[in-house]
């Protein structure tokens, strides 16, 4: 196996930090900024991956957006915005992490695809399927779809 270096969940919670203000309780995003903090986090990646023969990865986390209903390019456009630093500092593979709905799961997904960098995608949903009700199977057979156009 090749290992990789986790680091996706730290620059995920620094966009979410971005998005949701202080009530998060951190302030380094306010102060530094989140594009500042995440170039950091694949510097300090790349460190530790190339010290130790590992992938980096860079990733996507779900955003208000989608849920405020703002639509898809609007969605999209945060993904995009959450990629930018990761393409920049070349990373080597990116990861849209943890959707509950695979509507934005699959934008995710579109987006990252545009890369051109290998990508996954993961979801937290249970046997019932996505929050709006989409069965596991269909969760799956709609995210393969979207990985083939």
């Amino acid at each position: 196996p090749i290992p990789c270096v986790p680091w996706q969940s730290q620059t995920s919670g620094q966009y979410q930090r971005r998005v949701h203000g202080d009530n998060r309780g951190n302030y380094a995003a306010k102060s530094y900024g989140v594009k500042d903090l995440n170039r950091a986090a694949c510097q300090i990646a790349q460190e530790v991956a190339d010290e130790f023969g590992a992938l980096v990865c860079g990733g996507v986390c779900q955003t208000p957006t989608y849920l405020s209903g703002l639509g898809k390019e609007k969605t999209k456009d945060e993904f995009r915005k959450q990629m930018d630093v990761f393409v920049e500092h070349d990373v080597d593979f990116l990861l849209a992490e943890y959707y509950e709905h695979v509507e934005e799961a699959i934008w995710a997904c579109e987006v990252l695809l545009s890369s051109g960098k290998t990508i996954a995608v993961s979801m937290c949903i249970g046997e019932m399927g996505d929050l709006h009700g989409i069965t596991t199977d269909d969760c799956a057979r709609k995210l393969a779809d979207a990985a083939h156009k």
